[in-house]
């Protein structure tokens, strides 16, 4: 919502006081640690992690699927905590009938929402179809609410194979545990948005993708489009951008040196060109349904914005200054989550 786009000084007052007073306890507790001679005992149990990572793989997706639990049942109470997520649920129930779109409920008033849409061509939510697609399976089976938290275990088993590919086995393995005690990472598959989902589609690109790069062919090709691909139609925006770095990524590994050449070269292409074809196609055929126009999506259409009276331009600067705020401290719950980021350094393991 709003939220996303503008930061309240109050909130930013909460972010300063908690990066000033966590810091503070964060070096008090390591000094008091290294001051009890903990340092060896904790680089022995790290030792013992590193030789036995599915122990820490299997732990973490436990206790994060527990604290998922606690979270749905003791204190969302099953409740949504977003306009976002009933929208995500009736897309689904719609999907569920076999349409994309509603007859018109007759009161439009009544169920007027900013995430909603109504035109003569009928009544429909205005988000892509990818996630409620997750969602519907779920629904269908009577349990919608276990969708999100089992991609978050499946974003967390994905991340320890891309991080010990790209990083080596240690950090693999404290990317597991910090993504496990994540609050950002926990609550958010607590719920029904689309962020989980996302995450879990890209992580496992980012896996086929390296998966190809290690042996090019046709249909190694074609899974890591597909995941690209679908990423898309859960959240277009990042997706495409991702998608983007995806398909450069497989065209550099495609014409550097001779690794792959001649008819195979054109049968990687046109294997990873065929869910990326098909894709588009739901995307734009959807959109012919729903606003009459393969362009336009819910999202084009007036009536479904927020009303913020501010530039473009400033809309965008806001967005990206609140969520790197927020994304210091949220990410892992203490004020220095960044600080991991200038000791990342990529190797094969």
């Amino acid at each position: 919502g709003e939220s996303q786009v503008h930061i309240h000084p109050r909130e930013v007052a909460a972010l300063v006081f908690y990066s000033l007073y966590a810091a503070l306890a964060a070096c008090l507790l390591t000094v008091g640690l290294l001051l009890a001679g903990a340092a060896g005992p904790l680089e022995a149990l790290a030792g013992r992690i590193r030789r036995r990572p599915d122990l820490l793989v299997i732990g973490a997706v436990i206790t994060m699927l527990l604290a998922m639990v606690v979270l749905i049942v003791g204190v969302f109470q099953g409740a949504p905590i977003t306009d976002d997520e009933p929208t995500y649920l009736f897309i689904a129930r719609t999907l569920l009938e076999g349409r994309v779109i509603n007859p018109l409920p007759g009161d439009e008033g009544f169920f007027q929402n900013m995430f909603l849409v109504f035109n003569p061509s009928g009544w429909y939510g205005k988000y892509p179809i990818g996630h409620p697609l997750l969602l519907a399976a779920g629904e269908a089976a009577g349990a919608v609410q276990a969708v999100t938290p089992l991609l978050s275990a499946g974003t967390l088993v994905l991340t320890w194979f891309v991080g010990a590919r790209l990083l080596g086995r240690g950090a693999a393995t404290l990317a597991v545990a910090l993504l496990a005690l994540s609050p950002q990472f926990v609550m958010t598959g607590a719920t029904l948005l689309s962020q989980p989902t996302s995450t879990f589609v890209m992580m496992l690109g980012l896996l086929l993708t390296l998966r190809f790069e290690d042996t090019p062919t046709p249909a190694r090709a074609a899974l890591a489009a597909g995941a690209w691909s679908f990423g898309v139609l859960v959240r277009p925006f990042p997706g495409v951008l991702f998608f983007a770095v995806a398909l450069g990524f497989l065209l550099w590994t495609l014409f550097r040196g001779r690794v792959v050449t001649g008819a195979r070269r054109i049968g990687v292409l046109v294997a990873a060109g065929l869910p990326a074809l098909l894709v588009a196609g739901v995307f734009l055929a959807v959109n012919r349904l729903q606003a009459g126009d393969v362009l336009t999506t819910g999202y084009h259409l007036p009536g479904t914005g927020l009303p913020i009276p501010a530039p473009r331009g400033a809309l965008i600067g806001m967005a990206v200054v609140g969520n790197v705020l927020r994304q210091g401290i949220w990410l892992f719950g203490w004020p220095v989550s960044y600080l991991f980021v200038p000791f990342a350094r990529g190797r094969r393991p």
